[in-house]
């Protein structure tokens, strides 16, 4: 089967956010995700990234991040998604089997850089490469736009994921820890 990356577009939104909702699942957190395609269709200029589709007319490998883990979960982390999602995640040409979501950050050590926010595929396709297909497409998009480094987070059980990252040569650090601030009500 043929497995196409393309950058995100807004057809995506719906299977983006049934895939966002699966991926919340698998980290035991589905009460974080609260996230819609409606706020996606309103921050569309934010997102930056790729979706991996199977089968479809093929319409190649796009670069670039467009208008907006392979193993264990890729790069953090499947569940259920409800059923009137289900039909979107075909938009676009074909089933989203996973997805990479970027963008761009400033870090004061090392200038421009791409924060990988999320790399998922779901768990009956790891093992096909998808997660390398998508980690190189972010890679290739970070250089393209004259980044410094990449950097992202990975849960610290996830075992799977740390050695694929660990393969493709990224250092983890785990010395420092996320800081959130919810500001919206």
């Amino acid at each position: 089967m043929e497995i196409r990356i393309e950058a995100i577009t807004r057809e995506d939104h719906g299977g983006l956010v049934a895939l966002f909702r699966e991926f919340a699942e698998f980290e035991k957190m589905p009460h974080k995700m609260v996230n819609s395609v409606e706020r996606m269709a309103h921050e569309a200029d934010f997102l930056k990234g790729f979706v991996a589709r199977a089968g479809g007319e093929s319409v190649g490998e796009r670069s670039g991040g467009g208008s907006s883990g392979e193993q264990g979960g890729g790069e953090k982390g499947g569940g259920g998604e409800k059923s009137s999602e289900k039909s979107c995640e075909k938009s676009g040409g074909g089933e989203i089997l996973g997805y990479a979501t970027c963008f761009f950050a400033y870090y004061s050590w090392t200038g421009k850089s791409l924060y990988m926010d999320d790399l998922y595929v779901r768990p009956e396709w790891r093992g096909h490469g998808i997660g390398t297909k998508l980690i190189r497409a972010a890679i290739d998009f970070a250089r393209e736009n004259g980044c410094h480094k990449m950097r992202w987070q990975v849960s610290e059980w996830n075992a799977p994921a740390i050695g694929f990252y660990t393969h493709l040569g990224a250092q983890i650090d785990d010395t420092e820890r996320n800081c959130d601030l919810t500001i919206d009500a």
